[in-house]
């Protein structure tokens, strides 16, 4: 697991991606958004060079898994932005079993739908 860390116009970024399996990856940023300091978990399908996401429409667990690990008021500095997303990298484990509940979810309706 390797954290990459950026200079952008808008202040820091760290990011650091977690294999799932079956093309899937687990991104955890941490950078400026709505003003403050977030660290968002989402995952991306690795489709040949580009990443896919898919957003779902309703709250029916349809599109991809995404959620929101902390929002702060801290300024968007590389020391802020860097101890943010350590602290919530402690909590990975706990993003990717949320992760890989929601494709169960996904699959297990999908089993359904074909079986009706």
């Amino acid at each position: 697991m390797e954290t990459t860390m950026t200079k952008k116009p808008d202040g820091w970024t760290a990011k650091t991606i977690i294999p799932m399996g079956e093309d899937r990856e687990l991104h955890i940023e941490t950078s400026k958004f709505d003003r403050r300091l977030a660290t968002r978990a989402s995952v991306c399908k690795r489709d040949g060079h580009f990443l896919v996401h898919c957003f779902g429409l309703s709250r029916d667990g349809s599109g991809d898994f995404r959620m929101r690990m902390e929002t702060t008021e801290a300024r968007v500095t590389e020391k802020s932005v860097r101890e943010q997303h350590a602290r919530n990298l402690e909590q990975a484990g706990m993003a990717l079993a949320l992760a890989r509940e929601h494709y169960a979810r996904q699959a297990a309706r999908a089993a359904q739908e074909v079986a009706a």
